[in-house]
């Protein structure tokens, strides 16, 4: 994994960032897999897929990457870096 004294100096770095408190906690969150998608509901007796596609289950991954509406959001920010 990575070492402890390179996140540390990351996760440092984030909340320096001049963006919105709540974006900053949603990156925290992600980061430490605190994020509650089915999957985690699913471990506490509550197994369910994706409301929003046909994806029998809903991970932190399928969230962020595999959802195909975030794989548009990707492509989206891959151009616009790109561009830059």
């Amino acid at each position: 994994g990575i070492p402890d004294d390179l996140l540390i100096i990351f996760w440092k770095g984030l909340w320096r960032l001049h963006m919105p408190e709540k974006i900053k906690l949603v990156w925290w969150k992600i980061g430490h897999n605190v994020v509650h998608v089915s999957e985690w509901l699913g471990k506490h007796g509550s197994p369910i897929g994706c409301p929003l596609c046909s994806s029998p289950i809903e991970t932190l991954r399928h969230c962020l990457w595999d959802f195909p509406q975030a794989q548009k959001v990707w492509d989206r920010v891959t151009r616009l870096l790109a561009a830059c």
